[in-house]
């Protein structure tokens, strides 16, 4: 007669060990797919680039098109040795004496040459004098420090403002002063309103004296314009 006993027995090892099996292989399987996901997430680390989120890496999808990711915004830092002069203002004026050039024909340094009104003395014109027949803005023509302000007998309200490298703009005979003495100015910023003084009254009431200079030597505004300031 059959042992059905160890027949059972033999059954319940066999189921056992399928048991068993599956078992070991699924744990396998999760333990191959844990350290797969643990090997991949330290790739990325790798290959992430310097500078962490600021990345200008992109991904490609399954189609082959590319999408950049979103960049941090960098502000840029202003250079003022990277500056050009710019005229110290914005809307068309009549240049009304220029700067008197000795290389220019008599006629043109005649016109360059100030008598003031009442008194026997002349000027070489070391600036350039603009008139206009309605008030107007003037604006720093580089950034720099304002070194000075004054209200001067000849010349009226004065600003002298210092350029990084050395460069002075001086802006005279004007009607209000908006900057003080030690302050820092960005280019193009508004310093005074055009006004009159002695020694441009004979052009207009709406004027602006120009002067630049550098180790207290005057330079031609007109050639000086679109140049960098540094290079003067």
């Amino acid at each position: 007669m059959p042992d059905n006993s160890k027949k059972d027995v033999t059954k319940k090892n066999k189921n056992k060990v399928h048991d068993g099996a599956k078992i070991g292989i699924a744990i396998a399987a999760s333990a191959t797919l844990f350290f797969g996901c643990i090997f991949a997430i330290g790739q990325g680390l790798e290959d992430e680039p310097v500078g962490g989120l600021v990345s200008n890496s992109t991904s490609v999808s399954s189609s082959g098109n590319s999408t950049s990711k979103p960049n941090s915004t960098v502000t840029e830092t202003h250079d003022p040795l990277k500056e050009t002069v710019n005229r110290p203002f914005t809307v068309n004026l009549t240049l009304s004496r220029p700067f008197y050039d000795a290389s220019l024909s008599i006629e043109e340094r005649m016109n360059a040459v100030v008598n003031l009104p009442g008194e026997e003395t002349y000027f070489k014109s070391q600036g350039e004098d603009y008139s206009s027949s309605s008030a107007f803005d003037v604006y720093a023509s580089f950034s720099g420090k304002v070194i000075k302000t004054e209200n001067n007998t000849i010349y009226g309200n004065v600003v002298w403002i210092q350029h990084e490298s050395g460069v002075v703009a001086i802006y005279a005979s004007l009607g209000d002063i908006k900057v003080n003495n030690n302050q820092e100015v960005k280019q193009n910023e508004v310093i005074g309103k055009s006004g009159t003084s002695t020694y441009t009254q004979e052009i207009g009431t709406e004027t602006l004296h120009f002067e630049l200079a550098k180790d207290e030597k005057p330079l031609n505004p007109k050639t000086s314009y679109g140049q960098l300031v540094k290079d003067l």
